[in-house]
């Protein structure tokens, strides 16, 4: 009798006032908050006055979805398609990227990224002493390097910004070879010194190029873009663009991102979204693929290289000549092993099970509210073995928080350690199954799942393992 009563259902609907169903969609609804970019950079000790100040969190207010008329009318950004958005596009003004789903196409202004202006009759020289990758007078394409201290630690990851039209332009000592050097936008005045004090006696000219496009001597008004899906994207009604390329740090056969420089044309923009979620959309795409940038990610005066992918990135020439730092990093290469690397990594609460921790040819799932790092509950940024029962084991650091955006971030992983993968003879300590994680100061563990592509892998054994002799 009691199962029938349990199986006997009212057949009307059951009824409840406005209020209280607003009160539980809004206990329903997550808190509203930011999205927080842990970095940890910030952690490290340093006399310089740019890693002393705390990056725990970004200035850029998380947009919450809203599907009014008027915002459902809001058109993408792209020069072949002008159709008005559907729910599902990833680019609607004011609503977040569906979770977990591949971008679709779309373009962010790099605002975050500034421009130096190097010419002369010994540029093209000067500059080959002080960066990793090689500077050939007669390259006219863009290419990716990094500046080194003598102890063959990073100072900055740039680009070096080369075509031929840019020696006839107008303040650029016409006719000799030029460059733009791309620089996190913060430490663009520490790069025009370091260049300033290795000048000497060289002919060259070195100058900031301002963001003001009414600049008398053309140098004015350019800006770095990036883009990814389609081509076309940025319209070419509103921009002028002066040179693309395709960004040779994404190392995936679904994911192609290119850069640009652009000269605005006008002062207003056709974007319908704003330049701060575009930003933090690129931002997810690089963390997914394993890209750090900028000082935030790459600590000055202490990353290596290697660790943060230089090679992988087509940024290093292990042939050419002596340039500052070049010691460590050859020795590294005849050495043959990089025992450590930054991986992309999906963070989740102690509950959550994790499929393969070692799952290749995946990318990490972006929830943007299903993980909020607070970096002041943390102590360290140290990922450990977890035990059976979840909790961090104590010993060795299998690596180290990078940075963070949500559940997805980056980590420097000692690849024998948190992976498969096998660089040396004697091989490492991971087995299958296991689990790694970081805890807080109230004990409570967040799961680190790193993520190993196969044509990362596939890099890293053309680059590593091209011409070593087998025993």
């Amino acid at each position: 009798m009691a199962s029938v009563v349990a199986r006997t259902r009212p057949r009307w609907a059951p009824t409840i006032c406005e209020a209280c169903l607003g009160h539980l969609e809004a206990l329903r609804r997550p808190v509203p908050g930011s999205v927080r970019f842990f970095s940890a950079a910030n952690r490290i000790t340093s006399s310089r006055q740019h890693l002393d100040r705390e990056h725990a969190t970004s200035q850029i207010p998380r947009q919450r979805a809203s599907f009014s008329n008027a915002q459902t009318k809001s058109r993408r950004y792209n020069s072949t398609q002008n159709a008005p958005p559907t729910p599902e596009a990833p680019f609607l003004a004011c609503a977040p990227p569906r979770l977990g789903a591949s971008p679709g196409p779309g373009c962010a202004r790099l605002t975050n990224r500034r421009l130096v202006a190097l010419a002369g009759p010994d540029a093209a020289k000067f500059l080959q002493g002080l960066v990793t990758n090689n500077v050939d007078p007669s390259r006219e394409t863009p290419f990716y390097a990094a500046f080194l201290d003598a102890r063959g630690r990073m100072l900055w990851d740039v680009f070096i910004w080369t075509f031929p039209e840019l020696k006839e332009q107008q303040g650029m000592a016409g006719g000799d070879w030029a460059c733009y050097v791309e620089v996190d936008a913060d430490e663009v005045e520490s790069l025009l010194k370091h260049l300033k004090r290795h000048k000497l006696r060289s002919k060259i000219t070195i100058k900031v190029v301002e963001e003001n496009p009414d600049k008398e001597d053309g140098t004015g008004g350019l800006q770095v873009w990036a883009d990814w899906g389609s081509k076309g994207v940025i319209g070419d009604d509103f921009h002028q663009i002066i040179v693309t390329f395709e960004d040779p740090r994404f190392v995936s056969n679904g994911m192609t991102m290119r850069r640009s420089l652009i000269r605005p044309l006008g002062t207003s923009s056709p974007m319908p979204v704003p330049e701060d979620a575009l930003l933090r959309e690129y931002t997810r795409l690089r963390y997914n693929y394993g890209i750090p940038e900028g000082q935030q990610e790459i600590p000055r005066e202490s990353a290596l290289p290697m660790e943060y992918n230089v090679d992988l990135s087509q940024g290093i020439d292990f042939k050419k000549g002596c340039y500052v730092g070049q010691e460590l990093t050859i020795r590294t290469k005849h050495t043959g092993v990089v025992r450590k690397r930054v991986l992309p990594i999906e963070l989740s609460n102690a509950d959550a099970r994790h499929g393969n921790p070692d799952s290749h040819s995946q990318i990490p799932t972006y929830n943007e509210d299903s993980l909020n790092l607070d970096p002041a509950h943390f102590d360290s940024a140290d990922i450990k073995q977890l035990d059976r029962d979840g909790n961090v084991k104590r010993g060795r650091a299998a690596g180290k928080l990078v940075s963070t955006c949500g559940n997805v971030g980056l980590a420097l992983c000692r690849l024998e350690m948190m992976t498969s993968m096998k660089m040396s003879a004697e091989g490492g300590s991971w087995k299958p199954g296991m689990e790694f994680g970081v805890a807080d100061r109230n004990g409570n563990v967040v799961k680190v799942k790193p993520f190993v592509q196969d044509e990362w892998v596939t890099k890293v054994r053309d680059i590593w393992d091209k011409q070593r002799t087998r025993i």
